[in-house]
């Protein structure tokens, strides 16, 4: 069979037979050029059912659309009555040019077959959920150190939701979601593999993109310095921390020591280690209290704090 030219059913066949090669991983459109087409049915080489549409003697069954990978299917087209027509069809096909190209035989299903992704430099790749057995497409990438390591999913076919997972190299969770949107997970140094899924066989392409680190749960202020002055103000110092993303430092004065009230709260920029901070001059002359601790946004509307 040839795609994307027009075919004819020969009068007196009920059910016509093809085979039909699909170079590379993409889309397969059928079209009913005319009517009196009641069933299409699509297997690949293992017998294994990809579409199956019987209009059950209606005048004929939708167009529709599939999408595959490399390898040869078979076809099957029923006219109910071929002794009266000889109706026409085509299938058309568009390749989706997978980064990591799929057929029948080679393919990233499993995690033993991952696709290797070399680097973490935000490449975008491109990837296909087959119709038919296909469930997840699996990839193999490192994380040179203890680093951010963004994922960034989207689909290109609609009604497509994408789902991942993430797993280090023994196999044990590490982090999932789902939907097209980016995802921030502090990973140590070591072999991750990444699965993705989706509700509906379709298009979709992601990103992985590793940075400083944050996780700022373990993040240990030291070397904390109040010093007042007669002006009001207080000189704060910290020590820098280093190999992290820190968005910022929040600093809270109180006059309790257990801070039940606060007398002021700011913030400082994730690259400095001193604050300057006025004091209301009803607690001037007075013992007060201060505390610091860094924060960080893991993504966009997460915001993390160290302890």
């Amino acid at each position: 069979m040839q795609l994307n030219k027009v075919i004819k059913l020969e009068k007196g066949i009920r059910n016509n037979y093809y085979t039909m090669t699909i170079p590379s991983s993409g889309r397969l459109t059928f079209h009913t050029i005319s009517d009196r087409i009641q069933g299409v049915e699509i297997r690949d080489k293992d017998n294994n059912s990809i579409f199956f549409d019987d209009s059950n003697g209606w005048y004929k069954i939708d167009d529709f659309t599939r999408y595959l990978r490399a390898g040869q299917y078979s076809v099957r087209v029923c006219n109910y009555y071929c002794n009266d027509y000889a109706p026409e069809f085509t299938f058309y096909f568009t390749p989706e040019n997978e980064s990591f190209p799929e057929t029948e035989t080679v393919n990233n299903d499993i995690p033993e077959t991952a696709s290797i992704i070399p680097s973490l430099s935000g490449t975008v790749y491109t990837g296909m959920i087959c119709s038919g057995a296909e469930k997840y497409d699996w990839y193999k990438f490192t994380a040179p150190s203890t680093c951010d390591v963004k994922l960034v999913l989207a689909s290109l076919t609609d009604r497509v939701t994408p789902n991942y997972l993430i797993q280090d190299g023994n196999g044990n969770y590490v982090a999932d979601g789902s939907g097209s949107d980016e995802f921030a997970h502090s990973l140590n140094a070591g072999t991750y593999y990444l699965r993705i899924g989706s509700n509906y066989a379709g298009i979709y392409t992601f990103q992985l993109k590793s940075g400083l680190s944050t996780d700022v749960s373990t993040v240990k202020l030291n070397k904390i310095k109040a010093k007042a002055s007669k002006k009001g103000k207080v000189s704060i110092n910290w020590n820098k921390i280093a190999g992290r993303n820190i968005a910022g430092y929040e600093i809270e004065i109180s006059d309790r020591k257990a801070f039940y009230s606060t007398i002021k709260k700011c913030e400082a920029k994730g690259t400095a280690n001193s604050k300057k901070i006025t004091i209301p001059k009803q607690y001037r002359g007075k013992k007060v209290f201060v505390r610091i601790r860094a924060y960080s946004y893991p993504t966009s509307n997460e915001k993390k704090y160290s302890e």
